[in-house]
């Protein structure tokens, strides 16, 4: 199960994800910089031994030689997610969309 972070287009929103094999392996947890923001965050007891919810989806605004651009990280599939009332396909889709500036 992956949450939405509090502050972000995503907050509120909880996504299932169908998978075959277990949620670590289709899950890429991502290295977050200065100046990125998650998105979207995997339970760390299935991703790492860590005590912190890790993310898995993120935004890096005001990037590129111009500083202008932003760039939109998701690290799962969202063909995967499984549509239940508190996230779906589309609000994932939509929410990515919504953190990259694009209506």
């Amino acid at each position: 199960m992956l949450s939405g972070v509090i502050g972000q287009p995503s907050a509120g929103q909880t996504l299932n994800l169908a998978l075959d094999t277990p949620l670590s392996s289709d899950v890429g947890v991502i290295n977050v910089r200065p100046g990125t923001e998650p998105l979207f965050t995997v339970p760390a007891k299935i991703a790492s031994p860590n005590i912190r919810d890790l993310p898995c989806a993120t935004v890096r605004r005001n990037v590129g030689d111009a500083g202008t651009s932003t760039f939109v990280h998701a690290g799962f599939p969202i063909l995967n997610i499984v549509d239940r009332d508190a996230g779906t396909r589309a609000g994932a889709f939509q929410t990515l969309r919504a953190a990259a500036g694009i209506p």
